[in-house]
């Protein structure tokens, strides 16, 4: 599977070479493209993303994409899938 990386931290040319999965987002689109935007262009070319970014990792896992998460503080690395995501309105009494 290939990878978006996000706009937000993408990677250098060099990574990018290193990492033939890896697609550095601002060689694709706008450098200002809003995460829903790249999020349109990985679902129409089936790609993952990967991001440094909590918010944009929980977003794009609820909207269904695989995600490569990397923990800005720690470097850690996550290849996160959700396999089924149902939400429920709850009532308030």
């Amino acid at each position: 599977m290939k990878y978006l990386v996000d706009v937000n931290h993408s990677k250098s040319k060099k990574f990018v070479k290193d990492n033939p999965n890896f697609i550095n987002s601002k060689d694709v689109m706008d450098q200002t493209a809003k995460d829903k935007e790249v999020m349109e262009y990985a679902r129409i070319h089936k790609h993952g993303i990967y991001t440094q970014d909590k918010r944009f990792a929980l977003d794009s896992l609820i909207a269904g994409f695989t995600v490569w998460y990397r923990d800005q503080e720690t470097g850690e690395k996550y290849k996160l899938k959700a396999r089924h995501l149902k939400f429920t309105k709850k009532e308030v009494i």
